[in-house]
């Protein structure tokens, strides 16, 4: 389980990398719209922020707190099995 933890670290740095990437090309975007070389694009507009928003979501800190009741209940299971 200790992999998972130190990969977790790695995880977040390269996600909050990437959305970092998401508003630069965001920002490009829109400073080609405003000075006309792209065309103004709902979509494309609407495609980038659900990008950003679902890595964003990966972001978020993972509660312990669901798997620390089955870690507790497996492991009192495992005691009585042996009584």
């Amino acid at each position: 389980m200790s992999t998972r933890a130190e990969a977790r670290p790695q995880i977040l740095r390269a996600n909050s990398s990437v959305v970092d990437m998401i508003v630069g090309v965001e920002r490009l975007y829109e400073y080609g719209v405003s000075i006309g070389i792209l065309p103004e694009d709902r979509d494309m507009s609407l495609s980038l922020t659900r990008m950003k928003h679902r890595f964003l979501s990966l972001l978020l800190p993972v509660s312990t707190e669901v798997e620390t009741p089955l870690a507790s209940r497996s492991h009192n299971d495992d005691s009585s099995d042996n009584s």
